[in-house]
């Protein structure tokens, strides 16, 4: 397994340095940002991590993409430690998947239980999953990708046909957002073990 883990995560550093290859520096004269105009949902409900979020949202901002928090209801959801909370901007069933060019997933033990209890919520990233657009999640976040029957990689070939990128404690979430970008780059992943199943089986 730490050969795996090995393997996935050294996929993730050079996933880094192909996003910045891709988004290209903007000092010496392209300005058009690696996935500028793509469109990122982020379901969470309350006690979301928002650590996680503004980590990957700085990111995936900087590399050009436009993010929507989804969830059950437009209110505010308050942070994992209580402290902050973050707007809604639309709901799940009012921005269905079909209108969005990936999906990102931030952790939270809360969030995370109740996105896992959730048929909706599990019916998205499904949905996401058959469109063949690439998906995230961070921290404890993997875990409604496995409720959904995500078949999570667990070799780096697979991860890098699969779209399906997962935070490594090794790597981070830099390394993850990174990685997350180069995927999206890519617009859909077609090469995928089918829904539901085992890469290892």
């Amino acid at each position: 397994m730490s050969s795996q883990v090995s393997n996935i995560g050294d996929l993730w550093q050079r996933a880094a340095v192909a996003a910045r290859r891709i988004a290209g520096a903007r000092g010496a004269g392209e300005a058009v940002p690696a996935i500028a105009g793509r469109h990122i949902a982020v379901l969470a409900a309350d006690g979301v991590d928002l650590g996680q979020l503004d980590a990957v949202k700085s990111a995936l901002r900087s590399a050009g993409a436009k993010l929507t928090v989804l969830a059950h209801q437009r209110s505010r959801l308050r942070s994992n430690d209580g402290r902050r909370s973050i707007a809604v901007h639309h709901t799940m069933r009012s921005r269905p998947p079909v209108m969005f060019d990936a999906l990102y997933i931030p952790g939270g033990d809360e969030s995370v239980s109740t996105l896992c209890d959730d048929d909706e919520a599990l019916r998205f990233v499904r949905e996401t999953f058959r469109h063949g657009k690439s998906i995230a999640a961070s921290g404890d976040g993997v875990q409604v990708l496995r409720v959904a029957g995500l078949p999570l990689p667990d070799d780096a070939r697979q991860a890098m046909l699969s779209g399906l990128v997962v935070e490594l404690p090794r790597a981070g979430l830099g390394a993850m957002s990174a990685a997350f970008v180069a995927a999206i780059a890519q617009r859909r992943h077609w090469q995928r073990a089918p829904l539901g199943s085992a890469l290892h089986a």
